[in-house]
């Protein structure tokens, strides 16, 4: 068995179009790939408003942070 899934959850209790996302839910899918793209990361939707949750909840994963990069070598300049 894998450890902990190591992330954040966001919950929006209010959508301002939770009524015209009931009869098109694209604009749900729309918002959690605009999520994933401003995020950098992949995104999934917990629970919404439209499907009768009190809150739309969307987990956010936490990547571990990049290794810093070795200084980069010049050779530049350098006699032979």
């Amino acid at each position: 068995m894998g450890g902990p899934i190591h992330g954040v959850q966001i919950c929006q209790h209010h959508c301002p179009v939770s009524h015209v996302a009931e009869e098109f839910p694209e604009l749900c899918e729309t918002e959690q790939q605009a999520m994933a793209e401003v995020l950098g990361t992949h995104v999934q939707r917990l629970a919404t408003i439209v499907n009768g949750d009190c809150a739309c909840t969307t987990h956010v994963p936490l990547s571990p942070a990049p290794s810093p990069r070795p200084p980069a070598t010049s050779t530049e300049g350098a006699s032979r």
